[in-house]
């Protein structure tokens, strides 16, 4: 993908290329360093790390995802060998306190539409046994009920759903960093057979041990930032990241530190789970346009790979 042009005003950046224009708030970039672009070929992630060298951008996310909107298929842009689906995991439930989201997610379903249609019915089920709690013509994801109830409930569902599969729906939550007993939160995983625990405490200690005795039942994870990078390096205090907004120069550099201990990556882009082989892309129950777009990729990916 060419960079023809970069047109800037008081408010956009567009970026022009031979296939699109993507465009980006301005953010103070200086124009001489956006007009440095002009005329540089976007084929592959590395060339993004190669473009920050160029400019010595501080930040440029929204330039990123602006040079992506320009092509027709970004994952491809990103990873030209680029060949796996992630699976779906979908928001069902959440609270202000305690858990503060309850997912449900299947780590060996190898369909990505059979996973969706496996969640969607899974929540609809959820929300039948929440309607005497909360009103019958109540749908929304918020809830008030103590989180054993809610486990107790969501498990019910994904038992009844499981039945019918040829792959296994489990649980997942969000504990916002509100556990202070290692041992109560084993308890939990087990009982409900939980597979995806984020945040579940503030004590960097408390986490490592809670790794450490539910490695082989759950992911445990947490958002990667600049400032909790260094956990991760330090011994597996998670074994599991989320990315909700990430550079393709960051993932870029972390992927062999990912790579080389195993840490499993959830993601809410499509394109980036998809160009970096992801195993888990973060949904809402209602973005139909993010679940169209990982199965129109989901059969090109076939054709590529027939005609191979």
């Amino acid at each position: 993908m060419l960079i023809k042009d970069i047109v800037v005003d008081n408010h956009f950046v567009k970026v022009i290329s031979d296939n699109n224009i993507g465009q980006f708030e301005n953010f103070d970039i200086p124009e001489d360093k956006l007009h440095s672009l002009t005329g540089i070929e976007i084929n592959s992630k590395e060339d993004f790390v190669k473009m920050k060298e160029l400019g010595k951008f501080k930040s440029y996310v929204e330039l990123e995802n602006a040079l992506l909107s320009c092509s027709p298929l970004p994952y491809l842009l990103l990873n030209q060998t680029a060949h796996s689906i992630p699976r779906a995991m979908t928001l069902v439930a959440k609270k202000t306190s305690g858990i503060v989201g309850f997912y449900v997610l299947s780590l060996n379903v190898s369909d990505f539409k059979k996973g969706v249609d496996a969640n969607v019915q899974i929540l609809n089920l959820l929300n039948q046994k929440l309607k005497k709690f909360r009103g019958l013509f109540d749908t929304s994801l918020d809830i008030a009920l103590p989180d054993e109830i809610v486990l107790s409930l969501l498990k019910e569902c994904v038992d009844e759903v499981n039945v019918h599969l040829d792959f296994k729906a489990q649980i997942g939550i969000d504990c916002d960093s509100s556990f202070n007993d290692v041992n109560e939160l084993v308890s939990l995983v087990e009982k409900f057979d939980i597979c995806y625990v984020e945040d579940p405490f503030f004590d960097l200690l408390d986490c490592k041990e809670f790794t450490a005795k539910a490695r082989y039942k759950c992911l445990v994870c947490s958002e990667l930032n600049r400032e909790n990078y260094d956990n991760f390096l330090d011994k597996r205090v998670y074994s599991s990241v989320k990315i909700t907004s990430e550079s393709v120069l960051d993932l870029v550099s972390r992927m062999d530190f990912f790579i080389k201990n195993k840490i499993a990556v959830a993601c809410s882009s499509v394109d980036l789970a998809v160009a970096f082989n992801f195993p888990i892309l973060i949904i809402a129950p209602n973005e139909r346009e993010k679940i169209s777009k990982v199965l129109e990729i989901q059969e090109q990916i076939k054709k590529i790979v027939s005609v191979k």
